[in-house]
């Protein structure tokens, strides 16, 4: 499973990946004469979709200087989002950059990627994208039903087609802590990454940063960061997607 066909050789560091093709289009810009500099006439999300389009696989920078080359493989993203009342307002707009983010980096690296969203209260529910950011439930938070959906989700797609990648966006605060980890670890041999974001947006009570960390003794490809503002979001891409020790 994790032989080289795989992986791609070398650490792609997201931070200054994105940094090379946002300054791509923005050079690009500039000749043609349009705005080039961030702010109301040239939002970051337009900047960053632009550049992914001239992104080449020179652009990556990795670790040790090693080429990372486009994977045959199609990849599949399943983003677990908390969807109760306490992740309205800031941190909902910290998930929104964050996916918007990660997507743009993995169709930069793959020819097709599919990303699928499940939200969750007490309960889970499959959501277009649209509907995703739209949506919020009453009731209690329990990780383990937003993690199960979302593990049911990835089963769909065969190991031997998809690099898989979950991505968990929440406050942390749960009362199924246990058995949420207890899902994640299930999860090691069929994902490439298992990323969990927690939007503190400067407060909360979090129960699931420690216990995840902790996995990584286990099998070295889950991130967990905490993001407190938007600002936040560029720099957590290289804690979300951590490399591999030894490489």
């Amino acid at each position: 499973r994790r032989g080289s066909t795989r992986r791609p050789k070398g650490y792609e560091l997201t931070e200054l990946t994105l940094e090379n093709a946002m300054q791509k289009a923005i050079s690009i810009r500039k000749k043609k004469g349009l705005p080039y500099k961030i702010g109301s006439d040239l939002p970051r999300r337009t900047l960053i979709t632009e550049a992914m389009k001239y992104l080449q696989p020179s652009d990556r920078i990795v670790a040790d200087h090693i080429k990372v080359p486009v994977p045959d493989f199609e990849a599949v993203l399943v983003v677990v989002g908390d969807l109760t009342g306490s992740m309205m307002g800031l941190r909902v707009e910290i998930a929104k950059q964050l996916i918007f983010n990660v997507n743009a980096l993995l169709k930069a690296k793959y020819k097709k990627v599919t990303v699928r969203f499940v939200g969750f209260s007490d309960t889970a529910k499959e959501f277009s994208e649209n509907d995703f950011f739209k949506s919020f439930f009453g009731g209690g938070t329990s990780y383990v039903a937003g993690l199960t959906m979302g593990r049911d989700i990835l089963s769909e797609y065969a190991n031997a087609t998809h690099n898989k990648y979950m991505l968990l966006v929440g406050d942390g605060e749960t009362y199924d802590v246990g058995e949420s980890v207890s899902i994640v670890r299930s999860m090691f041999e069929d994902l490439q990454y298992f990323s969990a974001a927690i939007t503190s947006g400067g407060g909360g009570s979090d129960q699931l940063t420690g216990p995840l960390t902790s996995l990584k003794s286990e099998w070295p490809f889950i991130g967990v960061d905490t993001l407190n503002q938007p600002s936040d979001v560029i720099p957590s891409l290289k804690k979300l997607f951590p490399k591999e020790p030894g490489k």
